[in-house]
């Protein structure tokens, strides 16, 4: 539970750090979406369960279908990154940009 908690902080996190970095794509149109779900090349259990369950409530919600793309580089274009400072250089990136 205490990973889990963590995945969700840092997407919570990530997703603040989206809105106020002023990305002007909407995360979903017209049951289409550019976005991504990008998570740790070796995702934890929960990360990947994390990343399912989002991909899985925004087609609910939306009708597009958000890839879920595992790496381990930073990659420009409109995200939602899961994971945290240590699984996600992307993440830990970000983390020493924005003290929380």
């Amino acid at each position: 539970m205490k990973s889990f908690s963590r995945v969700l902080l840092s997407c919570i996190f990530l997703s603040c750090c989206t809105t106020f970095g002023a990305i002007s794509t909407p995360l979903f149109s017209d049951g289409k979406s550019s976005w991504e779900i990008r998570i740790p090349l070796h995702p934890t259990a929960p990360e990947q369960y994390a990343a399912e369950e989002l991909q899985a409530t925004l087609r609910k919600i939306s009708g597009a279908e958000l890839a879920i793309v595992p790496t381990d580089v930073i990659q420009p274009g409109p995200a939602i990154v899961l994971g945290t400072a240590q699984s996600s250089r992307e993440i830990a990136s970000l983390s020493r940009e924005l003290p929380l």
